[in-house]
């Protein structure tokens, strides 16, 4: 199950479709551990998002 903050929802209502999609695909740790490499290491979103979806394939 995704875990987003209801404000952001309701500040982007379009990313439900997106949030939809991700559940069951991605684990916890998972997310976490991209949100950790964005947020706390201040990579660029897309390079880690590239890197994970290489891993994936």
């Amino acid at each position: 199950m995704p875990i987003f903050r209801w404000e952001t929802l309701q500040t982007y209502p379009q990313l439900q479709g997106a949030i939809a999609e991700l559940a069951g695909k991605i684990s916890s740790e998972a997310m976490q551990n991209l949100n950790y490499q964005v947020e706390g290491e201040l990579r660029d979103v897309r390079e880690v998002v590239q890197e994970f979806l290489q891993t994936q394939t």
